[in-house]
């Protein structure tokens, strides 16, 4: 792993990353944060059985993480709120350093080895070198230069369907509605904000069949809009 971290190493250097051991951080604009992570497999204790299609043994594999960090989004989801005013967020704004489970939207890099997926080999470590910097001028760099401004991600946010999870991916911090409304309402634009949280609960409302409960999504979203100022609106508003 270390070799092929190695070998990327100047590739995203002069791509404007900065590393910390096999983790690599790009801040594109203050508190908009670029991140790529090399990690191992866990590897399985002696006495586990691999049983196929099941249960795969990691050992001697690795997966490539893809994220983009969101200062205000991660602050009003992590931060403290003042027992004065709970609509205010208190504590640390931006992170020094971004981790890819900090990231808002969240997507890996995919093998060409269907029996793989998203996993790589690492017992030819010279060659998957040489195979991962083509997939970051291929695949990860450009899919992250979708993402290289505020203005860019919310385009792309408001101009999804209102159930679309794709953009954050599914280890993201979906739904991508979601975090359109904790991005308007970290630049200030409560009247967006708003906007977006309706419609929002409107699509949760219509998608409950008949008497049937929620999930405790509505609960949370109830609790979201208190913590944030936002009005949960009445369900014969919607």
């Amino acid at each position: 792993m270390r070799e092929v971290v190695a070998h990327v190493h100047p590739v995203l250097t002069a791509a404007g990353f900065r590393k910390r051991r096999h983790t690599f951080n790009r801040t594109v604009e203050r508190g908009l944060v670029h991140v790529i992570k090399y990690q191992l497999g866990p590897a399985d204790p002696p006495g586990v059985e691999e049983v196929p299609g099941v249960h795969m043994n990691l050992r001697g594999l690795f997966d490539v993480s893809l994220g983009v960090y969101i200062a205000e989004s991660w602050q009003l989801q992590h931060g403290r709120r003042s027992d004065h005013d709970p609509t205010a967020v208190t504590g640390q704004a931006v992170k020094e350093w971004v981790n890819d489970y900090d990231c808002d939207i969240r997507e890996g890099l995919v093998s060409d080895d269907p029996a793989l997926n998203w996993m790589f080999p690492l017992h030819d470590p010279q060659s998957m070198a040489e195979l991962q910097v083509q997939l970051l001028h291929s695949d990860a760099l450009p899919w992250l230069q979708r993402f290289s401004t505020r203005q860019s991600i919310l385009e792309q946010l408001e101009a999804a369907p209102v159930d679309s999870r794709d953009i954050c991916g599914d280890a993201g911090a979906g739904p991508d509605r979601l975090l359109a409304v904790r991005m308007h309402l970290g630049a200030g634009n409560r009247q967006s904000a708003q906007q977006h949280f309706e419609a929002w609960v409107a699509h949760c409302r219509a998608e409950l069949a008949p008497g049937a409960e929620d999930d405790g999504h509505l609960e949370f979203l109830a609790e979201f809009a208190d913590s944030t100022g936002l009005m949960m609106p009445l369900r014969d508003a919607v």
